[in-house]
């Protein structure tokens, strides 16, 4: 297992942050310090890509592993590590949305360990 990897934001964008734990991988998500939508995307390319104005980049081909609203403070998720594909490098973004602006994270990428799927 790998340490937390950080992905350092750029000013004004969402930060996410990807643990490795034993069965899961866990996501924190930080945003505005106001109420907003945050969520967690997945991909197997590091391809970012801008879709349409006003949006920032995001990851092409990308699914959504979770996504909830934030009072105050950090979104967490917990995804088990069953369903992903061990031994492959998988990028995750952090994405927010708060009435004002669409915020995004840099992407940060980890590997699940081959060796310890069943």
């Amino acid at each position: 297992m790998s340490p937390s990897l950080p992905a350092a934001p750029p000013q004004g964008a969402a930060a996410l942050a990807v643990t490795l734990v034993p069965g899961a991988i866990e996501f924190a998500v930080d945003g505005p310090a106001t109420s907003c939508l945050a969520g967690v995307l997945l991909s197997l390319s590091p391809e970012l890509a801008c879709g349409l104005d006003g949006l920032p980049p995001l990851l092409v081909d990308h699914a959504i592993a979770g996504a909830g609203i934030v009072e105050q403070g950090s979104h967490y998720l917990s995804v088990p590590d069953t369903p992903l594909p061990p031994g492959i490098m998988i990028d995750a973004q952090g994405a927010t949305f708060d009435a004002i602006a669409f915020l995004s994270s840099e992407a940060a990428a980890f590997v699940l360990d081959a060796s310890s799927q069943g």
